[in-house]
């Protein structure tokens, strides 16, 4: 069982990174503001670019194990850059947006490739784990497939309850950088540093006030992501003979292979553009493209309408943090629990219906947050099914959705999941830019302080999506008859 437990040494590393990326993410809205649309725009605009370009070279140049704990450890820069943008006084704005935008760049530089490196390590250790208990590799990407998928939902549930721990931490940090001119001070008393919290609501105006819980918080994700990267050195390095395309199950010869022959460091042009050559090899892959918009779209909304702004006004700057913990944790949940459910429902009726079920569900959910204002968000009935509904849409997007790859391009697997990050990452980068200039123009003209243009995108990418999906399925069925 010695790669069994290597493995799930791998799969509790790779999850804890990952999850208190995903934690911070969710909370970024909240903690930053507009800077965190910088940093994450950025974040998604260069996670694209670099699976479009160079991920599949960066892993045949590096190997599998070396990519994962070099991209864990470049993610790690994107949770660091969230309590050190929150130290930084408010005098001293562009400090903190070039702090936002170097988190974002090389955090998505590194989930660029950290997937599809995780995807490799997965497959050699598939095969590894075949021939060490002389099954068949179809079994063992089973067995190793569904291990992972419950490593990395479960942690990261508990990664975004992490808030919770921190409950008892009261007060803020105040954050000095000058005295303000006499000019605009009405009472000067009031801008005397305070020996003990609360402060003054109108220095926070002035000030960075800072919630001492909401710092603990996100330096406690990037102290786990800097152990998670520490837990990458330590597994094997697996590496397949660079002639084979596939090893025999059930032999000693093949796991020595895998675990001991290096594989030649390479950098192929022709496989770091397979990913775009695909679009005119075949331009199915263009027609299912708006489903990773879609998705990217209704989950920056989440993040940035609900989350960051109705959460936020609903709980307060002392408790927000905690419920918008629990609301994201709810669609991990969610995901987790209908992936066995989904599972039994494709291998009677198709994948189809479960795809139209979660493209309804991004419909339904953008609807919402579209049609209602910021007092009927706010309410429970409506607040805790736009979570349900993310969560059932997220269920089909990380299951049913990647499996439908697979049933389209079974001999391009890499340069259709490849297109899967292209599209997903580019729709969110869009939108986390977006957001803060129209936001700023709906202010301006309607007093609307949220906004509506990405809703009003969602919503019309919903519709979209759930004709281009039958475009695609139609074009399958053609060549099939064919």
């Amino acid at each position: 069982m010695a790669v069994m437990s290597n493995f799930v040494r791998m799969a509790v590393c790779f999850s804890v990174n990952h999850g208190a990326v995903v934690a911070v993410l969710t909370l970024a809205n909240g903690l930053l503001g507009n800077n965190a649309n910088y940093e994450n725009g950025s974040l998604y605009l260069t996670y694209a670019f670099t699976a479009m370009f160079l991920a599949t070279g960066l892993i045949d140049l590096m190997g599998a194990k070396r990519s994962l704990y070099v991209a864990a450890a470049l993610y790690s820069v994107y949770v660091i850059s969230f309590p050190l943008a929150l130290i930084i006084p408010k005098a001293q704005p562009g400090l903190e947006i070039a702090v936002a935008l170097f988190g974002g760049i090389v955090g998505g530089f590194a989930a660029g490739f950290l997937w599809s490196a995780q995807g490799t390590y997965f497959g050699i250790s598939a095969k590894a784990y075949a021939a060490e208990m002389g099954i068949d590799v179809k079994e063992a990407n089973g067995t190793l497939a569904s291990i992972f998928a419950g490593i990395f939902l479960g942690l990261e549930v508990v990664l975004k309850l992490l808030p919770l721990v921190v409950i008892p931490v009261t007060g803020n940090i105040s954050l000095w950088a000058h005295e303000p001119a006499a000019s605009n001070i009405t009472n000067t008393s009031l801008y005397q540093p305070p020996s003990s919290p609360p402060w003054p609501a109108d220095r926070c105006d002035l000030y960075k006030c800072v919630a001492v819980r909401d710092l603990i918080t996100v330096s406690l994700y990037a102290v786990l992501a800097v152990v998670s990267v520490i837990g990458l050195f330590t597994i094997d390095d697996l590496r397949e003979d660079s002639e084979g395309d596939g090893l025999p199950g059930g032999t000693a010869d093949a796991l020595t292979t895998i675990l001991l022959k290096p594989k030649k460091k390479t950098f192929s042009l022709e496989k770091a553009l397979s990913a775009v050559r695909l679009w005119y090899e075949d331009p199915v892959v263009l027609l299912l493209a708006p489903i990773q918009v879609t998705f990217g779209v209704c989950a920056t909304m989440l993040a940035v309408n609900v989350t960051g702004n109705v959460v936020k006004a609903k709980f307060g700057k002392d408790d927000w943090v905690i419920f918008g913990a629990l609301f994201s944790a709810l669609i991990a949940v969610t995901a987790g629990a209908l992936q066995w459910p989904f599972k039994l429902i494709a291998s009677k009726f198709g994948k189809m219906p479960l795809m139209l079920t979660m493209l309804l569900a991004f419909l339904i959910e953008s609807a919402l947050v579209f049609s209602l204002a910021d007092s009927d968000l706010s309410a429970w009935g409506v607040l805790v099914p736009l979570y349900l509904l993310q969560g059932i849409g997220r269920a089909g997007y990380e299951g049913t959705n990647k499996a439908l790859y697979a049933d389209f391009f079974p001999r391009s697997l890499p340069a259709a999941f490849s297109n899967i990050v292209i599209a997903n990452g580019l729709a969110s980068a869009a939108s986390f830019f977006a957001e803060t200039p129209l936001k700023e123009v709906l202010v301006r003209h309607s007093g609307d302080a949220i906004g509506k243009a990405i809703p009003a995108a969602a919503l019309g990418l919903t519709g979209l999506t759930i004709c281009s999906y039958c475009a695609a399925e139609y074009v399958r069925w053609r060549r099939d008859k064919a």
